[in-house]
């Protein structure tokens, strides 16, 4: 499938890959990030919840429930799901719109606030190991 405009999909998708186009031939104004990558990360919120189709498919299972069925269909019967409310989200890990989360900065971001932690860990290792000489 190759396309030009946007896709949507209500379900699920599958892929060998998934490849945001990253060459720099294609890019301009390439410049380090500005704001602290680790900052951006403790700042989002991780919610559980259910999409209201998968909640209307639980209230047909209620209603259309066979009589000789004893156990009532519960929340159990559904997906519940877990990660950003894109609207409460700081706009560089949504879309324009706000209305679904950009997984590519969402990654880019989390390794650079990995490095950043990382490069955190590696200074107070060597001053604590240069005061203990």
């Amino acid at each position: 499938l190759r396309a030009n405009e946007n896709i949507n999909a209500n379900g699920q998708m599958w892929a060998k890959a998934f490849n945001p186009t990253s060459a720099m031939n294609m890019k301009e104004n390439i410049k380090d990030i500005p704001f602290s990558a680790l900052d951006k990360i403790m700042s989002l919120a991780i919610k559980q919840y259910n999409f209201k189709d998968d909640m209307y498919e639980l209230y047909q299972m209620r209603v259309n429930k066979p009589e000789e069925q004893t156990e009532p269909y519960t929340m159990k019967d559904i997906e519940t799901y877990f990660g950003m409310i894109a609207d409460d989200t700081d706009g560089i890990f949504t879309d324009k719109e706000k209305r679904a989360i950009n997984l590519y900065n969402t990654v880019s971001i989390l390794i650079a606030a990995f490095q950043q932690q990382y490069h955190a860990c590696n200074e107070a290792l060597t001053t604590v190991k240069g005061e203990n000489k």
